[in-house]
């Protein structure tokens, strides 16, 4: 009890304190595969980068990187789960776990790091739910989730993230439930991907907010329901991914105002209606996959059904 009051009137003890704390949630909750040199290594990197984030440490002492509130960890062989005195290093700016083994879920205490900009654990094998508060980071430009076996619903509080640019949550595996219409509030985003999971309903109006997306990828999903003619309106779009969903209904016409696009996937849904011809005539268009027993085109579109046996499929006459 002494001790913590004495951590309280002291900064430099506190700092301290909070390094050796993390360090030792680090070494419980994650371990590292391969030598005991690379365990010092992967913890003391670690260790070090913490206590930079809770400090302010000269820059003259030896790093294993530069100075700066920097947490990269990406491809360190960790395993484990994020300890959830994570929330402890408050001055975070940047935290990369990507390409590692860690499991376990995602904690709360990630909402505690509000100076963070970008938040990267792809490419591991972490379950779970999406927690709320990561809704708290509202300086977030960039958040990587793909390729994990998480198991859950976008949290609606995703909304609060305005200053979004990239959200990759693509081949997450069991990303369910419906697109949240606050998604039409991140209004930098840049790219959405979320394809190949199993998130259902129908695609939201709000999409037609996000004037700044150039990549949108529902592809692989269980979306129903019609296409919604607000996508007309993302003008900057060059890939548009609706492939492989239960979608219905008519091509929207308003795909005609998408003249900046390259690639479109509209095959594997029950859709119907025709190709506007505009597309056809745009110096930028490399494909269209459609079904062409079901949607009519002017001859420039591509046949969805024969993409899996043979890359050069077959224009829809």
């Amino acid at each position: 009890m002494h001790l913590f009051q004495y951590l309280v009137v002291s900064n430099v003890l506190s700092c301290v304190f909070t390094a050796i704390a993390f360090y030792v949630g680090v070494k419980s909750s994650v371990k590292v595969r391969g030598s005991k040199k690379k365990t010092y290594r992967s913890l003391l990197k670690l260790e070090r980068s913490l206590s930079e984030n809770c400090c302010d440490c000269p820059c003259d002492w030896p790093r294993l990187w530069g100075c700066g509130p920097l947490a990269d960890f990406s491809e360190e062989d960790l395993s484990g789960s994020i300890p959830n005195n994570i929330g402890w290093a408050t001055d975070l700016r940047e935290l990369d776990l990507c390409c590692n083994g860690l499991t376990g879920s995602i904690p709360s205490e990630i909402g505690k790091l509000t100076l963070l900009e970008s938040l990267d654990l792809c490419c591991n094998e972490i379950d779970g739910s999406i927690p709320s508060e990561i809704g708290f980071l509202t300086l977030l430009t960039y958040l990587g989730l793909n390729e994990n076996t998480l198991t859950s619903s976008i949290p609606t509080e995703i909304g609060n993230l305005s200053l979004m640019k990239v959200i990759d949550l693509y081949r997450a595996d069991q990303i369910f439930g419906l697109l949240p219409t606050e998604i039409g509030l991140l209004t930098n985003l840049g790219r959405l991907g979320f394809d190949e999971n199993i998130m259902s309903g129908q695609l939201p109006t709000e999409l037609g907010l996000l004037t700044h997306v150039s990549r949108l990828d529902p592809y692989d999903n269980a979306f129903s329901g019609s296409i919604p003619s607000e996508i007309g309106l993302l003008t900057r779009l060059t890939f548009l991914d609706l492939a492989i969903n239960q979608l219905s209904g008519a091509v929207p016409s308003t795909l005609a105002m998408l003249t900046d696009l390259e690639g479109l996937w509209l095959q594997d849904n029950s859709l119907t209606g025709n190709i506007p011809a505009v597309l056809c005539s745009s110096p930028w268009l490399e494909f269209i996959f459609i079904d062409c027993s079901e949607i009519s085109c002017d001859g420039c579109c591509l046949d969805g059904s024969e993409v899996d046996e043979d890359e050069d499929a077959s224009k829809c006459t």
